[in-house]
């Protein structure tokens, strides 16, 4: 296969990578811009056992998240976990008060704020942007 079709197709993919990101992006911003702010209580630290494996021999890690309970504006009580689990369990004690994203028409579940994240969407553009360059470099030569 040549330097032009192999780098051609680097450069279509790598496109293509940046604006499956993009829309990624926006999407993503338009759900945060929905979500309303309110505070929440963290009332329990849930643990979560996983299983490292390091050639023949296995451990038994734990990951936390904080267990969260607020009040919508309506006046209904909710409570759900951080999906972002850490090995780090001093992360939250009970009883901290945290800032979480709620959607009222419930179409995207309660988050942690400190938790939104574009990592997805940058992730995407990022490998775009070196595809795009590789293919463009094949190409040249």
């Amino acid at each position: 296969m040549s330097n032009a079709v192999l780098g051609s197709g680097l450069l279509v993919i790598g496109a293509a990578l940046c604006i499956i990101g993009v829309l990624i992006h926006l999407s993503t911003r338009r759900t945060y811009a929905r979500m309303a702010p309110v505070s929440g209580r963290v009332t329990d630290i849930a643990r979560k056992s996983t299983r490292i494996s390091a050639g023949p021999t296995h451990h038994r890690h734990f990951i936390y998240a904080p267990v969260i309970a607020f009040t919508t504006p309506d006046g209904r009580p909710v409570t759900f976990t951080g999906s972002l689990f850490t090995g780090n369990k001093a992360r939250y004690a009970e009883g901290d008060i945290i800032e979480v994203l709620y959607d009222a028409e419930g179409r995207t579940p309660p988050l942690i704020a400190k938790e939104k994240t574009y990592l997805a969407s940058s992730a995407l553009v990022a490998f775009g942007l070196v595809g795009c360059a590789i293919g463009c470099f094949l190409r040249a030569l």
